[in-house]
């Protein structure tokens, strides 16, 4: 069964207040349903979507800041929290929407899971994809207290982080993490655990592509990180990490003071395997004229038990390919080769 938004009231002009109209649509479709967000744009505040249901647009939206005919979602007034709120919207999936937060609020995140406490007595296992969600004051997608959730072909971009997480078990897959102000994904200490971070493109944040504070059993394979200001990926007091096969490329380039410009950088971690991963030195996109980054393609600092193999590192790092300060118990570093940049730029 869909319920359309239209049939609830729904104006669509981006002006008037269509959160009741979204929110009787979504109480009243049944499990298994569908909830259409037709082509305009709807403005309005903490819809909570509800379990076993779709929120569902057409997936027409862009790259660029202003997509073409999209199901678009912006904020009513500064005082939401978020958009969407799927708190409680076990085994949902929100598909095909665009969320523009036009910088509006304090801290507004476009969808959100918000717990109290606890992580529920429930796998979320909810469903974010095909979405782009972008300019938000707060998170593009704030996952805090989550428990199994995947998030899929998504554009996470221009708010604070693309994405923050806090909890466990996640499928993160083909996304653009890019242009965020601090971090395209970030890991709150201690409570990012289980995730698979695959094929996506990290790009243009402000901060790390990737940090994780603490975080334990992460795979993260196959992904594209470019010129992020500080590392494409930092982890620091990590265990059981799998960073394998991904490519890094002019990362930290926005670096001050005593910070150094890095690629990837893993500290204090144990059970760390960092291999097959290739790096590269490049300037800015204005025609080669800004300054070529990284000074440094891999940092390491006190490792238990990890392996560093098989790294190619051509003219890729300006002062030294790898920085490694020691520290470390049961490290193998073997099979890594490089050079500098290109004329040392």
């Amino acid at each position: 069964m869909t319920k359309s938004i239209w049939d609830y009231g729904a104006v669509g002009n981006g002006i008037a207040d269509d959160t009741a109209a979204i929110q009787a649509a979504i109480d009243d479709c049944p499990a298994g349903g569908i909830v259409s967000i037709p082509v305009g744009v709807f403005a309005c505040g903490d819809v909570k979507v509800k379990p076993h249901i779709t929120l569902q647009g057409a997936c027409n939206w862009g790259y660029r800041d202003d997509p073409v005919n999209p199901s678009c979602l912006v904020p009513v007034s500064d005082e939401a929290a978020c958009l969407l709120d799927v708190t409680d919207a076990v085994g949902s999936t929100v598909t095909g929407l665009a969320l523009q937060g036009n910088g509006r609020g304090k801290g507004m995140h476009g969808i959100q899971i918000s717990k109290a406490e606890g992580y529920g007595k429930e796998e979320d296992a909810i469903r974010i994809e095909k979405c782009r969600i972008s300019h938000f004051s707060g998170d593009a997608l704030h996952l805090s207290h989550v428990w199994c959730a995947t998030v899929r072909d998504n554009m996470l971009s221009s708010s604070r982080h693309g994405l923050y997480i806090d909890g466990w078990d996640l499928f993160i897959y083909d996304n653009w993490l890019t242009a965020n102000r601090e971090c395209g994904a970030y890991g709150r200490q201690g409570c990012n655990t289980a995730i698979i971070f695959q094929g996506n493109r990290v790009e243009w944040n402000g901060h790390q592509g990737v940090c994780s504070e603490g975080g334990v059993t992460w795979v993260l394979n196959g992904n594209h990180f470019d010129r992020n200001g500080r590392e494409g990926a930092r982890f620091r007091r990590a265990k059981h990490i799998n960073i394998t096969g991904n490519a890094f490329v002019r990362d930290g380039w926005r670096v001050t003071g005593e910070e150094r410009s890095v690629g990837l950088t893993v500290e204090e971690g144990s059970g760390i395997s960092i291999q097959s991963n290739i790096f590269r030195s490049l300037g800015g996109d204005g025609g080669g004229k800004e300054r070529h980054s990284p000074d440094y393609d891999i940092q390491l600092r006190g490792l238990d038990t990890a392996v560093v193999r098989g790294n190619v590192m051509y003219q890729a790092a300006v002062v030294q390919n790898i920085l490694d300060w020691g520290g470390h118990d049961n490290l193998i570093m073997v099979d890594n080769v490089g050079s500098l940049a290109a004329g040392n730029c």
